[in-house]
């Protein structure tokens, strides 16, 4: 027979415990842990640095058709200067020679698609921890962001921890290449300043 105090208890260490084993080098029960994402829109850059994490299963489009349909990243820097309207017609060009030259070497990098993509737990930190550094492309970063919200949204106990390398690990290990802004940085994903 356990009181309500003990059982109260109970559960904060068991909370504790797997708030805590979350952040274990090999951390092998993670995974057989799986979170499936519908990516709306990643470009060929933004996909570069999601196929760099290996312990996933990324269903892509036909890529390497010419005849693909997708449409184009709009980052905001050219979206509020006076180049956009430049870099669309840029964007329209190389779509245009890409189906007309079937051969799709003319496609712009900023080309974005959807994917739906699989991924095991301890890879997820993986992304997380370096997807989400103010030093990572910001795109990535973008996503990384959303999915960690979505993610903390369905189980708040398994992200508790998660964020970029120095919420994990308490430093930067970008060393002199640091963002500077560590305390910030793990006060937004731990709620607190140390």
């Amino acid at each position: 027979f356990t009181s309500k105090n003990n059982l109260a208890e109970a559960f904060q260490t068991e909370e504790e415990a797997i708030s805590q084993s979350m952040l274990a080098a090999h951390n092998r029960p993670m995974e057989t842990i799986q979170a499936t994402f519908y990516l709306r829109d990643i470009s060929l850059a933004g996909l570069t640095h999601l196929l760099r994490h290996r312990m996933q299963s990324p269903i892509l489009p036909d890529i390497f058709s010419a005849q693909l349909n997708y449409s184009f990243i709009l980052p905001e820097s050219i979206k509020n200067s006076s180049f956009k309207e430049e870099y669309l017609d840029l964007c329209r060009q190389s779509a245009m020679l890409e189906r007309e030259h079937d051969n799709f070497y003319y496609r712009l990098v900023a080309a974005s698609f959807p994917v739906l993509l699989s991924i095991n737990l301890r890879e997820l930190y993986l992304f997380f921890k370096l997807r989400l550094c103010n030093r990572a492309q910001w795109e990535i970063r973008e996503l990384a962001e959303e999915m960690l919200n979505l993610c903390k949204q369905k189980s708040p106990l398994l992200f508790k921890n998660a964020g970029p390398s120095c919420v994990l690990l308490g430093y930067c290990p970008e060393g002199s290449h640091s963002c500077g802004k560590m305390r910030e940085i793990r006060e937004k994903y731990l709620g607190q300043g140390g």
